[in-house]
């Protein structure tokens, strides 16, 4: 059976936009033509009422693709909460296939290769969209608060990632934040001597290293932050967050925490959370950039 791709009915009636707002109206368009008008999104519903078909299959390597006839395959062995967002990238990405088909008479060719260059990119956002559409997930991060408690509410009602939850989260702009993703290591330049086989005469394999610990492995900002921590920057061992590397997973700690972030070093309420990925045990922290401590010695000296 040949499917017809429904990116080509968007794009015969789409709205004369391009770049992301092109990507995100497609992705409106999905949901509308799904009957989907609240979040959390029915993605089967959602793949069913656009006559698509999705299966999971062996992709080692990789997180979905598309077949010659539109079919939508996702990895078998990534988690669940991988598989749902490996869909929604996949169901944008038929856009893109679309582009390379119809022509859109409102973007010339250097629009359409600016868009293709970016596909990724693109993907990502417009999967975004359509599993957490803006317009229906603010009002909900409104109405509870943006913190991580209200990340894990809207994980588990939607069957997403905190991580996918808590970056959508940020891209609302309710406040000036930064997610860190947090690890437990030596600093990249250190002399480790377990790690080259120098060991020592007595005591632990691990005896003579240095200590490890907290640093930054990825991170994300809210829209109007320019800050930044750099990748690889630790914190104290005596930080809220290094204490959440011992908590049960799940758990959430709270603390003012000494960051240098870019050139306004200070003390940051920061929420942190143990979580794992493959695996490996790590902290995922929401650090309050209008949230300081001296702020808050003010406001409680006023009241």
């Amino acid at each position: 059976m040949v499917r017809r791709n429904p990116a080509l009915d968007f794009l015969e009636s789409a709205p004369h936009e391009g770049g992301k707002r092109l990507v995100e109206a497609y992705a409106r368009f999905l949901l509308q033509r799904a009957d989907i008008f609240a979040f959390p999104i029915d993605l089967e519903k959602l793949i069913s009422q656009n006559q698509l078909t999705v299966a999971a299959g062996s992709l080692p390597g990789q997180r979905g693709l598309i077949t010659i006839d539109l079919k939508i395959l996702f990895n078998s062995s990534d988690p669940r909460t991988v598989q749902l967002y490996s869909q929604a990238h996949e169901l944008i990405e038929l856009l893109f296939l679309g582009l390379q088909e119809y022509d859109p008479p409102w973007l010339d060719d250097k629009s359409i290769q600016e868009l293709l260059d970016q596909k990724e990119d693109m993907c990502e956002s417009g999967a975004a969209e359509l599993l957490m559409p803006m317009g229906w997930f603010r009002p909900l991060v409104e109405s509870n608060g943006l913190s991580l408690q209200t990340g894990k509410g809207l994980a588990r009602t939607s069957g997403l990632s905190l991580t996918a939850i808590t970056r959508r989260m940020l891209e609302t702009g309710m406040r000036e934040c930064i997610f860190v993703i947090w690890k437990f290591a030596h600093k990249p330049t250190e002399f480790v001597p377990s790690q080259i086989g120098q060991l020592p005469l007595w005591g632990s394999e691990t005896s003579m290293d240095p200590p490890m610990r907290p640093r930054v492995e990825y991170f994300w900002r809210s829209p109007t932050v320019n800050q930044y921590i750099k990748k690889d920057k630790s914190v104290g061992t005596d930080t809220s967050v290094a204490q959440t590397f011992d908590e049960p997973r799940g758990v959430i700690v709270r603390g003012y925490d000494y960051l240098e972030i870019g050139k306004e070093p200070g003390c940051y309420l920061t929420e942190s959370i143990s979580v794992a990925f493959d695996g490996q045990e790590r902290v995922m922290s929401l650090v309050y950039l209008d949230d300081r401590e001296e702020e808050q010695r003010r406001l409680d000296f006023i009241s």
